[in-house]
Parts: C-alpha cells; structure tokens; sequence
C-alpha cells in the first residue's frame, strides 16, 4: 500500500484500509498464523471507467456494509458502500453530480430511520450556501446498499472550514428521530426532524461549535 494508511475499519470479519487510492481489504487473522508476506492483499477501486482516481481518508462501518466518501480531482465526490459479508466485495459507487460544482462532501454519517438505513452527508464550500445531503440507502429493501441515492437536499447554516476543522457534525437522537447539526461559521445548532427531513429549529450559541455529542432520552 503506497502512500500510507489513512483509515481503518473492520467489517465482515474483515479489515479495510484507506491508502493512497482505492481501498485494500485483508481477512481477519484471530489466530495471528500469518505474516507479511502471507497475508493476502486485496485492492478495490473506488472509481469507474470515466474517473478511476477516486480515494478516500475515513470509513462509517454500518451492519453488513462499510461506507465512504470518495473524492476525485476534476470530479464530483462520490459515496461509496461496500458489502463487507460478501466472498467478493464490489464497491457500489454514487457520484454526486447533482451538487453544486465547488462543494466538497464532510462528515458521512449511517443512521436508521423508521426501519431504513440512510447516510448523511455536508456538502460544504466557502462561497456557497451548505447543505445537509440525505442518501436512502436501500430503497428496494433487499439489505444491499447497490441501489444508494440522494434523495433529499436540505439548506443549513456555514461551515468554517480552515485545513481539518470548521466542518459540520451531526448527533442524533433517536428515540425522537431527531438529530443536531453544528454550524461553526454562524455559530448555531440546528435541530433536524428526521421524520420529515427538514430543520425544525435553529438555536444561536457562542463561539463556534463543532463536535457534538448527544445523550440521554426522552423523559
């Protein structure tokens, strides 16, 4: 793996790496009976015929699958989902076309909603309004992530983004199918009803929020 590991997960009883392009995965070796040079290395390429130069830095592990964004130089990001069970993992690759060119994906986050798997995604810029991206995951309900597409698009506040930091987070709460997002260039919160897929309040806050983290229920 050239250029270092970026990221790593595990999925399906095995190990998925983030390098320089595409993604490596390796079957687990609970009983460390393998060494360097007999583990076997197997190579996914995140992109397609007409932008094979997709990689990616972080990985969501989410039931069977494992989830990424893919960025591409001269391209639209994409999401990627990875059935981590399967004897031949395949990558099931959406190109965000549809988002305004300039914007850039951030902070992918799986969550279930109503008994469906969704992902949820920042499409962030400096010059651009931001917006809150909503992909169903599996729409025909056969537990594969292959048929993955945006179906919303939802306007939120800034992001504030200087190298690694200023980029939206999102928590959730989900015994109210809600979720919180973090606006660190206005310096707000908002509140998103899943159910409706639409920000339901926004609530100022000093400084500049980022990370997020929500707990406890409903009393």
């Amino acid at each position: 793996m050239r250029g270092g590991i970026h990221n790593a997960t595990a999925c399906g009883n095995r190990v998925f790496f983030a390098p320089s392009g595409g993604v490596y995965w390796v079957d687990c070796d609970y009983d460390f009976e393998k060494s360097n040079n007999t583990v076997k290395l197997n190579h996914l390429s995140l992109g397609n015929k007409e932008n094979p130069g997709y990689r990616t830095g972080s990985f969501e592990s989410f039931t069977n699958h494992v989830l990424c964004i893919a960025n591409c130089k001269g391209s639209p990001p994409a999401i990627c989902a990875i059935d981590g069970t399967t004897p031949s993992p395949k990558v099931s690759l959406y190109v965000c076309g549809d988002i305004t060119p300039g914007q850039q994906l951030s902070t992918l986050r799986p969550v279930t909603v109503n008994g469906k798997p969704y992902a949820l995604a920042f499409a962030e810029s400096k010059d651009l309004q931001d917006k809150l991206l909503v992909f169903e995951l599996d729409q025909n309900g056969d537990r594969k992530f292959d048929d993955l597409k945006l179906v919303k698009s939802i306007e939120i506040g800034n992001s504030k983004v200087k190298g690694h930091s200023g980029h939206h987070e999102i928590d959730f709460i989900q015994e109210r199918n809600d979720a919180v997002i973090t606006n660190p260039g206005d310096g707000t919160l908002q509140i998103l009803d899943m159910n409706e897929w639409k920000i339901s309040k926004t609530l100022p806050v000093n400084g500049q929020p980022t990370r997020i983290l929500t707990f406890g229920g409903i009393q």
